[in-house]
């Protein structure tokens, strides 16, 4: 199972905050269930990096998991995986993992994200976290049923795409606005 690697070499393309989910945030159903978890990165976001590698992904659980968890890149929900990597298990906290190869990213939506074929039940794992986007950062589906929009109640899902490529002039100086905060103006006293 090869997911350890050099953080350094990797850019994190994310819709949820850097923060570890806390191990009582978790989203989980009371009965053993299969989830399907992602998140979307929609073409207007992957614009940037055409040409560049998904190299694998950055997920965080809210406590362990053990049950064969499917790691994917997919460019619709319902789709078949465009690459993919199976691990028997994940730790709380976050999980690095790479794929055999690289994705090479076009201008197009992507879905990130996993499949857990059995979630034990009260085993409440998924990872979510704060996240700027207001749709498309939390999907989920449960036993194959429909997928729902959850972003507007939970946040965002905690997945990353790790992306790599030769120009590594376009990954520096990157950052997220995650707050304003704006005093009103005050009249001066003359």
């Amino acid at each position: 199972e090869k997911n350890v690697f050099d953080k350094s070499e990797y850019f994190r393309l994310r819709l949820c905050s850097f923060a570890t989910p806390d191990a009582d945030s978790g989203l989980g159903l009371n009965s053993p269930s299969k989830i399907n978890a992602m998140a979307k990165l929609p073409a207007a976001k992957m614009t940037t990096y055409v040409g560049d590698k998904i190299s694998g992904l950055n997920v965080a659980f809210a406590k362990p998991v053990a049950s064969n968890i499917i790691f994917f890149v997919r460019e619709s929900m319902d789709g078949e995986n465009l690459i993919s990597t199976t691990l028997s298990s994940a730790t709380a906290g976050w999980n690095e993992v790479l794929f055999s190869g690289d994705f090479l990213i076009e201008n197009k939506d992507y879905y990130i994200g996993y499949t857990i074929p059995v979630l034990a039940g009260g085993s409440y794992a998924i990872g979510r976290g704060e996240t700027f986007a207001t749709e498309g950062a939390l999907f989920l589906n449960v036993n194959d049923g429909n997928f729902t929009d959850y972003t507007a109640q939970f946040g965002g899902l905690t997945v990353q795409a790790l992306i790599s490529g030769d120009d590594q002039t376009h990954f520096e100086n990157k950052s997220d606005l995650w707050g304003v905060t704006l005093s009103p103006n005050h009249p001066q006293n003359e």
